[in-house]
């Protein structure tokens, strides 16, 4: 009897210790926080989307509330965390006013979760082959349930993946890709790699080629619906050179 009553205390204490972990590893975002690092309640949200990722170790989750979020520069995300939205990408939008790209992940698979992403704008060149006007994947990163939406990129490689720019890796999945623009890639450009499934991708626009979808040496479409995209010169809905 006595040995079944520690056997009970020490698996409620383990389980005790295992929801403490549970809630100490997520950091709460929310226009309406106080900002006190490390974020770890609603109370004390940071007001910026940012700030919660400098402080969340690998595995952690930055938790997002409703909300139009301006970051002033790119959202980097470049460790194995999930930022996600409460309540789903009609409700959290992350805005980049024409200005920057809004998201930036790279090889450590880091996840972006329900968020209207839009505004984003990326200039690039032919030396820092980026993209991307709302998502550059760098050889990783997973976008999923997001709408994508009125973003640009401008420049020569830079003008690629008016949405997403997928270089050497990166999946978009169950999102919905529409009225982006670019020279090559207007919805989403993937460049020697990148897989987009289960994806929405209409009324794009490439003023070079590929309005939906531009795969340049890779990448992976599937199960998507893909539907009035333009482009100028060629592959109006997808374009896969090889």
């Amino acid at each position: 009897m006595k040995n079944k009553i520690i056997q009970t205390t020490l698996f409620f204490t383990l389980i005790f210790l295992i929801s403490s972990k549970v809630f100490a590893d997520t950091h709460y975002v929310s226009k309406t926080g106080a900002h006190i690092s490390p974020f770890n309640s609603w109370v004390n949200a940071a007001t910026n989307i940012q700030a919660a990722i400098n402080v969340a170790p690998a595995g952690n989750i930055v938790l997002v509330n409703d909300g139009t979020y301006y970051p002033g520069s790119e959202i980097s995300v470049t460790k194995s965390i999930t930022v996600k939205s409460v309540n789903g990408a009609e409700r959290t939008i992350v805005d980049g006013n024409n200005t920057n790209r809004c998201f930036y992940l790279n090889s450590a698979n880091p996840t972006i979760d329900g968020f209207t992403i839009t505004n984003g704008y990326n200039y690039g060149n032919v030396n820092d082959d980026d993209g991307g006007g709302g998502v550059y994947c760098y050889y990783g990163g997973v976008v999923l349930n997001c709408t994508i939406s009125g973003n640009s990129a401008g420049g020569y490689w830079g003008g690629s993946g008016g949405g997403v720019f997928c270089y050497r890796g990166g999946t978009v999945e169950n999102c919905t890709i529409s009225g982006n623009s670019a020279s090559y890639g207007g919805g989403v450009f993937c460049r020697y790699g990148g897989t987009v499934q289960n994806c929405t991708i209409s009324e794009n626009l490439a003023n070079e080629t590929g309005g939906g979808v531009y795969c340049y040496y890779g990448g992976t479409v599937q199960n998507c619906l893909i539907s009035e995209n333009l482009a100028s010169d060629s592959g109006g809905g997808v374009l896969c050179r090889l």
